[in-house]
């Protein structure tokens, strides 16, 4: 059975198939910036609870870690794309020792 292809811009980072800056400029700076804002906003107004904004923050970044990831190599010098990993990487590192931080809570 065939599976459809969506050429929505979510799925097609998802799939590796774009672009490297749309992957991390987009998505990494722009959204992780929005979703940073927006769960701060959250947080100050009582909405959110600071492990509610951690489990928003880290499955974006989850989805952002995985577009850069596989978009690493589609741009024109493949130093970008090592530098991006290198990035998913140390966020991922950041995000296990938030997550300790956040777990360790009262």
């Amino acid at each position: 059975m065939a599976t459809v292809k969506s050429d929505r811009l979510i799925f097609r980072l998802w799939r590796g198939d774009d672009r490297l800056w749309r992957a991390f400029w987009l998505i990494w700076i722009l959204g992780g910036f929005l979703v940073g804002l927006a769960t701060m906003v959250l947080i100050e107004a009582g909405l959110f609870s600071l492990f509610a904004a951690f489990l928003t923050r880290a499955a974006f970044l989850l989805y952002a870690g995985v577009t850069v990831w596989r978009n690493a190599f589609n741009c024109g010098a493949p130093i970008w794309g090592w530098i991006a990993r290198i990035l998913v990487g140390v966020a991922a590192v950041y995000l296990v020792l938030s997550a300790a931080d956040v777990l360790s809570l009262p």
